[in-house]
């Protein structure tokens, strides 16, 4: 394939980031950052030439733990899928594998997981939260997540990253599911890629 007060919840998520930050998570979601760059500057970079020429490194909010949160996971029966719409009008088949539970910014939340039948190993979470068009990309991000079936499941927002549409107009995108909009802003991952051939 080539969607509260802000300011109030972002000072609760620095105040949370100085408390909570471990130095070895810190380290791992660093050097997470590194390889999301340099498969930015290598082959299958989603990049235009030209954008890539000028390319200086992606953009990421602060590191925080609190936006690391385990969740419950609810299995929806075998055999049911849904129909992911496109951003060029048309939909993908995925698995409906459940949905993931969890505590953020104290309230909680539900969110649909996804499974694409070409990719057994992991599960699909695409969503959208109040940062979207203010920070990062408004089309929404993507989480890839790995499932032991232990019912636990980590969702860890620092690592959320941008849809290939976010760089280049040339792709087909999922759109991420209405039911998957959280009504909290989460300033952690990956922010809206600024073009530089534009400037």
């Amino acid at each position: 394939m080539k969607a509260y007060s802000v300011n109030t919840l972002l000072g609760l998520g620095l105040a949370g980031w100085l408390a909570a930050c471990s130095p070895s998570y810190e380290k791992k979601i660093e050097a997470d950052r590194q390889s999301r760059n340099e498969f930015m500057r290598g082959e299958e970079s989603p990049l235009p030439s030209l954008e890539m020429q000028l390319f200086e490194g992606l953009d990421f909010y602060p590191i925080n733990e609190t936006y690391r949160v385990i969740a419950n996971v609810e299995r929806l029966p075998v055999g049911q899928y849904y129909r992911l719409p496109l951003t060029d009008g048309g939909s993908d088949q995925y698995v409906k594998f459940g949905f993931a539970v969890f505590e953020l910014l104290g309230s909680e939340h539900q969110l649909l997981l996804l499974r694409n039948p070409r990719e057994r190993s992991q599960l699909f979470l695409a969503f959208t939260d109040l940062t979207n068009g203010d920070g990062s990309y408004g089309g929404g991000r993507y989480l890839d997540l790995e499932y032991n079936n232990s019912g636990k499941l980590v969702i860890d927002f620092n690592q959320a990253y941008n849809p290939f549409c976010a760089y280049s107009g040339q792709y087909v995108c999922p759109v991420p599911p209405q039911e998957n909009h959280l009504e909290i802003p989460v300033p952690a991952g990956e922010k809206t890629y600024q073009s530089h051939s534009e400037e």
